[in-house]
């Protein structure tokens, strides 16, 4: 198939998309019953995303680590807030560090145990932060990398 510019994914009926190594450059979905969402991208560099409140479950990688994704990502991240359970590798992470931070509110299992080489994890503060404020979060699974990047002061750090 090779590498396409754009991909538009309008279906009412799909429940569960997964596209792994995209060197996709534009993303359209419009998926009102879409439940499960994976995406392994290379090299995307937009998003435009219609009725994804259904969604409620994102495995989201990406593994280019350039700044023009930063708020292609962040798109992405607003149109995903409102699952209960996401898998980030280290690099999505560092790209939801944006602002102004979506808010996950229905988050109960966060799983961050990707990891792709070095990564500066203190430039995931925030995103990590807002993260971890969901009060529904039951599950949180990491590496210790993650873990040694709170700030001293984190709520996560107090927990006994």
């Amino acid at each position: 198939m090779g590498n396409m510019s754009n991909i538009n994914i309008s279906h009412h009926l799909l429940k569960r998309w997964t596209i792994l190594h995209s060197y996709t450059h534009y993303f359209m979905i419009d998926t009102p019953n879409l439940a499960n969402f994976k995406s392994i991208s290379h090299e995307v560099t937009g998003y435009s995303l219609k009725n994804l409140e259904s969604i409620v479950s994102a495995d989201i990688h990406f593994v280019s680590e350039y700044n023009y994704l930063q708020a292609d990502a962040t798109a992405l991240f607003r149109g995903i807030c409102n699952v209960r359970s996401l898998v980030l590798s280290a690099t999505s992470l560092m790209l939801l560090s944006c602002e102004p931070l979506p808010v996950f509110a229905n988050l109960m299992e966060l799983d961050m145990r990707h990891y792709y080489g070095l990564i500066d994890w203190s430039s995931s503060d925030k995103g990590l932060e807002t993260l971890l404020t969901s009060s529904q979060l039951e599950k949180l699974y990491f590496i210790q990398e993650v873990l040694c990047s709170l700030p001293a002061e984190s709520a996560l750090l107090f927990v006994v």
